[in-house]
């Protein structure tokens, strides 16, 4: 079942916060096993990177609203979210996740990239 098909069966109170957040896409979602264990690119101080930050929408069932649960970000051109086991793929393919347009920004003293943007 896709994402929109997914949407179409939530009631529209429940949808409307999800359809109110801007720059969500659905993700592709791969497996690429080949990824296990690889972290992100090196990069250079102040160099910046396009990515998506990837989230799950989950319902909360007091309130019945949809509710944000990060999942991860990635330094990626495309909102492709990668699973590097057959296990992890499964189940993001039933959950209902969305991609968010993110920048990131290295910092040379830790040695680390950072989301200045999402």
């Amino acid at each position: 079942m896709s994402e929109q098909q997914r949407m179409e069966q939530v009631p529209e109170e429940q949808a409307k916060p999800y359809q109110e957040m801007p720059f969500d896409v659905t993700p592709t979602i791969v497996l690429r096993e080949e990824k296990y264990g690889a972290g992100f690119p090196k990069g250079e101080q102040g160099e910046e990177r396009n990515g998506f930050s990837f989230y799950e929408l989950r319902e909360n069932p007091k309130t019945k609203t949809l509710e944000l649960f990060y999942i991860t970000s990635r330094i990626n051109d495309a909102p492709i979210l990668e699973a590097v086991t057959e296990t992890q793929q499964n189940i993001w393919e039933k959950k209902r996740i969305i991609a968010r347009p993110a920048r990131f920004l290295w910092n040379e003293e830790s040695a680390q990239w950072k989301i200045v943007e999402d």
